[in-house]
């Protein structure tokens, strides 16, 4: 149930939703880059989840990388700069970082400078991305 029972601006005014979690909702929510809300609806931090495929193509550098928007498995959040985010691979290893995300391109760069060591992109398939805050700007 979503505790915000006063919808505001945030998707359907419907009554019988009122108080209900659904799809709708949770995209609204994305699609205004409000991921503490999109967090309380859901229960958890939402997961970008990107697989590359043979054709695409994971550029990094020594503290960024980037990867095309065809690269995403679920719907991310508006277009934006987003802190406090965390890289994950396998599940496993944490990278604090920061999520740019325009209209073609995700890009994510490290907070720390080496963070990237951590991370064996050359056998990277699967990448997921956690936000923790709200887009800026």
């Amino acid at each position: 149930m979503d505790r915000n029972r006063y919808i505001r601006d945030k998707g359907p005014n419907n009554s019988k939703e009122r108080g209900q979690v659904s799809s709708t909702r949770v995209r609204h929510a994305l699609a205004e880059g409000d991921m503490r809300y999109v967090s309380e609806l859901l229960g958890r931090k939402h997961r970008l989840v990107l697989k590359m495929r043979k054709q695409e193509v994971l550029v990094s550098n020594e503290n960024r990388i980037s990867a095309p928007k065809s690269s995403l498995l679920n719907l991310p959040p508006r277009d934006g700069l987003y802190d406090n985010c965390s890289l994950l691979f396998h599940d496993k290893i944490v990278v604090p970082c920061r999520a740019i995300i325009d209209t073609t391109h995700i890009y994510v760069e490290a907070d720390e400078e080496g963070s990237w060591t951590q991370v064996p992109f050359q056998d990277c398939r699967v990448l997921g991305i956690e936000f923790n805050g709200t887009a800026k700007g």
